[in-house]
């Protein structure tokens, strides 16, 4: 991808010490500023005040160019045509309301080639131990605010069809988190170049050197968010606990079933109350958070979030089987929008992670190696639950009698049958699939450690 097609999908990039006045000066007078926010001459102090973005309609009605030498930046014609038309109203506005953060706060864009310093807003962060490391992603922790969490990411490719990853994960994560269900979100950064080498902050995520070229080759966008820090882990990390699940990952069915039933209470909170699908609900993007006074989980990682709809098309909208992965539902495959009901779809296959060994994400590979006629198969007709290696309901033990494992497996049944035909516009039922949830937890309940979370 060419340098000016990657500047035309971020009003300010990091271009270089030397241009910035000029281009401050620019793109705020094309706006109608009277003068650059970010210029703290003149006898002010502290940081600059807020200004408030023109309304829609004026900023469409002044695309702008600006020619730099070699150096263009195309903010609004080129946007209307190859991503607003895409990534939908709401995101439409965030991203234009971004924009006029991303110059106000150009002093604190990504420092990658530094490893553990960041300037930022709140104060300058020293950062501290590696909270995880992903493939385009990185999270630390932070000396001076051990409450904190600093994420950073890059976007590598898809710049003409989807905004930032860390974009959607700030934005409608700050909203959940208005509602008890995420952590709060403190900052989110103006964009930045990658490192020039794989060093400093980029050496922390795990992409290969060769997908790091490619990435720097087509002018890899990185932006970090700052966030409340949960004291919890991820269910991936709570199933192997001793406690509450098995060294092999298979946790006991009753911690299971109580988990997964309030993981579909918070999406029903989620989805009815806040209007927002999270896009990429797995055991890695659900956190258990237990105090001496109450447990709770907290959803995380929102990259793939958008705001619901109830007027989707109940046709495939894109090419059937562009999304083909064994954790992509099956109207996913189809070519179906994505939805609410996918994310009600992906509780229960977390439900099944759950109470199944690691094993079971083996099996997932070999399924979906065999190709699409194999997912389909296993996504509409196959069991979730019980495979030929493990059944979590014979693990109960004689301490759970016949006909109770009997009933266990009908609410089994009964669970994959309704999130195997929900609707893509109409209500979802949350209501039917809690019930069922809560029969498992009545009927497998021969231990001692009980878990009870609640939205607090």
């Amino acid at each position: 991808m060419s340098p000016v097609n990657t500047c035309t999908l971020s009003l300010q990039l990091t271009i270089s010490v030397v241009f910035k006045p000029m281009l401050r000066f620019l793109l705020f007078n094309a706006l109608g500023f009277a003068s650059d926010p970010l210029d703290r001459s003149g006898g002010s102090s502290g940081r600059a005040s807020p200004v408030s973005l023109p309304d829609d309609d004026s900023v469409e009605d002044h695309p702008l160019s600006i020619d730099l030498g070699s150096l263009a930046i195309s903010t609004t014609e080129l946007y209307k045509e190859s991503l607003y038309a895409k990534i939908g109203v709401d995101v439409s506005r965030k991203l234009r309301s971004q924009f006029v953060e991303d110059r106000l706060n150009l002093d604190y864009e990504p420092q990658m080639d530094n490893h553990l310093y960041q300037p930022t807003p709140l104060e300058n962060m020293s950062l501290t131990t590696v909270v995880y490391k992903g493939h385009q992603s990185v999270v630390f922790g932070v000396a001076e605010r051990p409450d904190l969490l600093i994420k950073y990411e890059v976007q590598c490719t898809d710049f003409d069809i989807e905004v930032h990853p860390i974009l959607r994960d700030g934005w409608y994560m700050k909203e959940a988190s208005e509602g008890g269900l995420a952590p709060k979100v403190l900052f989110i950064s103006p964009p930045s170049f990658l490192c020039e080498e794989k060093k400093g902050k980029c050496e922390y995520f795990r992409m290969s050197r060769a997908s790091f070229s490619r990435c720097k080759t087509d002018n890899g966008i990185v932006r970090y968010l700052i966030m409340k820090r949960v004291d919890g882990i991820t269910l991936e990390a709570l199933r192997t606990y001793p406690r509450y699940g098995r060294r092999n990952g298979a946790m006991h069915l009753y911690n299971a079933a109580q988990l997964t039933r309030e993981l579909v209470r918070y999406l029903q909170v989620l989805h009815k109350e806040m209007k927002i699908v999270h896009g990429d609900i797995h055991t890695s993007n659900v956190m258990f958070a237990q105090s001496p006074s109450s447990t709770r989980l907290y959803l995380v990682d929102f990259g793939r979030a958008f705001r619901l709809r109830t007027d989707l098309p109940e046709i495939p909208k894109v090419q059937r089987m562009e999304w083909n992965q064994i954790m992509n539902t099956q109207w996913q495959i189809d070519g179906y929008e994505w939805a609410a009901r996918d994310d009600l779809n992906k509780a229960i296959q977390l439900f099944a992670h759950l109470m199944n060994s690691r094993e079971y994400h083996t099996l997932e590979r070999q399924i979906e190696q065999q190709g699409i006629p194999a997912i389909r198969v296993w996504k509409e007709r196959s069991d979730w639950f019980i495979t030929d290696d493990y059944d979590p309901v014979e693990a109960l033990g004689a301490s759970v009698s016949l006909s109770a494992k009997k009933e266990i497996k009908q609410a089994f049944r009964r669970i994959l049958r309704t999130v195997r035909n929900l609707p893509i516009n109409g209500p979802l039922p949350y209501a039917s699939i809690i019930e069922d949830l809560t029969i498992c937890c009545y009927l497998s309940n021969n231990i001692t450690t009980t878990l009870a979370p609640t939205i607090a």
